[in-house]
């Protein structure tokens, strides 16, 4: 019974790999060696430098050999470094529904190409950005402006592309949008919840106001 279970899943998957043209083929290769990559410099205790190293490396030749774009270049490398960093502060059950959620996304984005992950991935990122901020100040102890201002940038950028996919860029509402996020950015600050509290927060008003921009 066994057997013919796992015949039935090698035949389904060999009837899957032959459907595919070889572009295809091509991009869930280097997929899964991201996975297996991005997996083992997360979980291992890998030498940091060395771990990013592989990671760009990996992800160059995907560009080179199937037309990764620079963008998916961008936030797969900041995915995984993301993902590096909340190995030091997250529990491993919610670092791992992180790398997994982060995974998935990545999926769809681009070996499956559905523009609607775009926005789903930007926010997603900026997520492990709003508690790599928070944990500056929080777990840390740097000052606040540190954590401000490493918050501004990330928000700055996944902001950006988030209007332009979304075909809204105003420079008047994109500022005003910034301006709004960093004054709830600073006022969560003062609540007396955790860092992933403060963060859901935080992201939870990202998404709340970019619907009225």
């Amino acid at each position: 019974m066994l057997k013919d279970f796992f015949r039935k899943i090698f035949l389904f998957l060999s009837s899957f790999f032959s459907s595919l043209d070889n572009v295809a083929k091509k991009e869930l290769f280097f997929f899964f060696l991201y996975f297996l990559l991005s997996f083992l410099f997360i979980f291992l205790r890998w030498p940091l430098l060395i771990g990013i190293f592989l990671l760009i490396l990996a992800v160059f030749f995907w560009k080179v050999t199937v037309g990764l774009s620079w963008l998916n270049l961008i936030y797969l490398i900041l995915g995984a470094i993301e993902a590096k960093i909340l190995f030091f502060w997250l529990k491993p059950f919610w670092l791992l529904i992180f790398f997994l959620g982060l995974v998935y996304l990545f999926f769809l984005k681009i070996p499956m190409n559905k523009k609607s992950a775009n926005q789903i991935i930007s926010v997603y990122l900026l997520a492990g950005w709003i508690v790599i901020s928070y944990g500056l100040y929080f777990y840390l102890n740097y000052y606040f402006i540190l954590s401000f201002l490493f918050y501004l940038v990330g928000l700055a950028v996944f902001s950006y592309f988030n209007f332009l996919s979304g075909d809204k860029f105003v420079p008047l509402n994109y500022l005003a949008f910034l301006l709004v996020n960093l004054e709830v950015y600073w006022l969560l600050s003062y609540l007396s919840l955790g860092v992933l509290q403060i963060a859901a927060l935080s992201v939870f008003g990202y998404y709340f106001f970019y619907s009225f921009f």
